[in-house]
């Protein structure tokens, strides 16, 4: 219900609270499709998340861009986005469960859930304290396509390039641009929450896969550490030092 509501308040999130349009960009179209089209995958909360955030990552921006382009930008579009999917999410969920209450094998999993949610958000932090990074390397260039997509006319120009047709793929930006359209949160703000949704994806992702060879809860543990942790090895041991230097520092 809070998912279906959130979705469907997207358009009015104005601001900081522009935030929460996080559903209904990252989660509910993926979610209304996985209900309407499959069976097994609801059984394993850590899959069906990282399904979720993934063929929203598709979902979201393809339904935007429809949208924009018969409607005329992205301000215009997100109110019958939001519509289109919250109703679709609902309806997809009453066929399924035939209540609005909560899967059984999701209660004991929602400490998992809530811990991959936290540690993604921890890892992502800096993104949101420190104006600094988000303005680092080349997000400038991500910014500038968020901004075109928001206020060019289609077909987009580079802006990097003026008069130049905008040949880099935009399908991340125009999904970002969602939190930043109808006055919503800045353009860095956007393109940090577009982040996060990946990296909740692939924590969840990894997670799943442990699931699926290595039952129990001891195999979960070590896919989290894995998931925040394996790609390099050596890295925890700096974590505290570079998080405080993320937070305060003007560089990474």
């Amino acid at each position: 219900l809070a998912l279906f509501l959130l979705t469907a308040m997207a358009p009015w999130l104005h601001g900081t609270w522009a935030a929460a349009r996080f559903p209904a960009l990252c989660l509910s179209p993926g979610a209304a499709c996985l209900l309407w089209f499959t069976r097994g995958v609801w059984r394993h909360p850590a899959r069906a998340l990282a399904a979720s955030i993934l063929a929203s990552a598709l979902l979201a921006p393809a339904t935007l861009f429809l949208l924009l382009r018969t409607l005329g930008n992205p301000d215009r579009a997100l109110l019958p986005y939001s519509l289109l999917w919250g109703l679709l999410l609902a309806a997809a969920y009453l066929r399924k469960h035939g209540s609005l209450r909560v899967p059984t094998e999701w209660r004991s999993s929602w400490r998992d859930l809530l811990f991959l949610a936290a540690a993604s958000l921890l890892i992502a932090l800096p993104l949101f304290l420190n104006r600094d990074l988000r303005l680092r390397s080349d997000a400038w260039t991500h910014i500038a396509l968020v901004r075109e997509i928001l206020h060019g006319r289609f077909p987009w120009t580079d802006p990097r390039f003026a008069g130049e047709p905008l040949r880099y793929f935009w399908f991340f930006n125009l999904w970002s641009a969602g939190f930043s359209a109808r006055g919503g949160i800045g353009y860095p703000e956007g393109l940090a929450l577009a982040n996060l949704a990946g990296l909740l994806a692939y924590a969840a992702s990894v997670v799943a896969v442990a699931q699926r060879f290595f039952p129990g809860r001891a195999g979960r543990a070590a896919a989290i550490g894995v998931a925040f942790a394996g790609l390099n090895p050596l890295g925890l041991l700096a974590f505290p030092g570079k998080l405080a230097t993320g937070l305060i520092g003007e560089t990474r």
